[in-house]
């Protein structure tokens, strides 16, 4: 009736006593457990795929594996299929093809990636400035500044970014100054993402312990000083992950310039339509360039995912699970902040 334990002399455990008929677990198989349940592999990072649901028992398990051969073997139909298609269609022969073996193409298309990496680049460097003021809004102590806040902020997140661009390639020189087609797309980029990253902004600052701004007040900060020097700062560690994410999309986003602007911005999609044309192989000249941007957005995913792994090693992964959906206590400073 009674299980025979040894005694915490004999280099047992506490947990270990004698318990009536109930079988011990193993501490091995008692620490799986734990770890199972908190999410957290071997390693110490977190797995993410079981933070929205329960692990996979071996029914699901099974029904997930017939699910993915079925869809491998449509998905590899499909590209048999299509790729017939083009050979009936003439578009796999050489003569369609033979520029991707010319420098000065690669030269051309080249220049092209430049200007929609500088324009990229510049947008986002002033998409964190407006995000930083969004978010200082957004937090702001003052009820009527976090209301203009977050009036600007989702006004600017609900308008479809390629009616944004429009509006600035054809009402701003019509009623301001002449700034050209790159500056009217690095802006209206820029206004879109600075809404988005000023909640992701938000979103890292609120993350934070409220301990931490309670320890700047109790020394003699205010509310702008503890943003600025304490709560910002141990923020931006956070926030990388998904800057970077947001990087890609705002590079994705550059080549709506080549295709609503007039005159278009000679960025990357617009150097590859000018190659396929001078060619006449429209549909090659895309696809060369659809895979440049592949090979540079996956770079930049891969980093991102780099800075994901390494913040979850070194902070967990509350540290960097930030996002714009992420949540947030209120804002910084007086009660009833407002909350979207």
């Amino acid at each position: 009736m009674w299980a025979s334990t040894p005694s915490t002399a004999d280099n047992g455990s506490s947990d270990e006593r004698r318990i009536p008929n109930e079988r011990r677990i193993p501490n091995e198989r008692r620490n799986t457990n734990e770890r199972r349940n908190t999410n957290e592999r071997e390693d110490g990072r977190v797995d993410d795929a079981l933070i929205l649901g329960d692990e996979l028992g071996p029914r699901g398990r099974r029904r997930v594996q017939i699910a993915t051969a079925i869809a491998t073997v449509l998905l590899a139909a499909l590209a048999v299929a299509v790729v017939n298609r083009f050979s009936d269609k003439g578009q796999l022969e050489w003569d369609r093809w033979s520029f991707i073996s010319e420098w000065s193409i690669w030269r051309f298309l080249l220049r092209g990636l430049r200007n929609t990496l500088t324009a990229s680049l510049v947008a986002m460097a002033l998409a964190l400035v407006l995000g930083a003021l969004g978010a200082a809004g957004r937090l702001h102590p003052a009820r009527g500044v976090r209301a203009i806040a977050i009036v600007l902020v989702e006004l600017l997140r609900a308008t479809p970014l390629v009616l944004l661009i429009y509006f600035m390639g054809q009402f701003v020189p019509r009623y301001g100054p002449e700034l050209g087609s790159y500056w009217y797309l690095v802006i209206g980029l820029a206004t879109y993402n600075g809404a988005v990253i000023a909640e992701i902004f938000r979103a890292g600052v609120n993350s934070l312990g409220v301990g931490q701004r309670e320890a700047a007040l109790a020394v003699g900060f205010t509310d702008g000083q503890a943003l600025r020097r304490v709560l910002f700062p141990q923020a931006v560690r956070r926030m990388v992950p998904a800057l970077v994410n947001q990087l890609v999309t705002l590079l994705k986003d550059s080549s709506l310039g080549a295709l609503v602007l007039l005159p278009a911005v000679d960025d990357l999609l617009h150097q590859g339509k000018i190659v396929g044309d001078f060619r006449k192989s429209p549909l090659q000249g895309l696809l060369v360039t659809a895979a440049i941007y592949i090979v540079v957005n996956s770079a930049l995913s891969a980093v991102a995912r780099r800075l994901e792994q390494r913040q979850a090693r070194r902070y967990g992964r509350t540290e960097h699970a930030v996002g714009p959906l992420a949540e947030g206590g209120v804002g910084l400073g007086a009660p009833g902040a407002i909350e979207t």
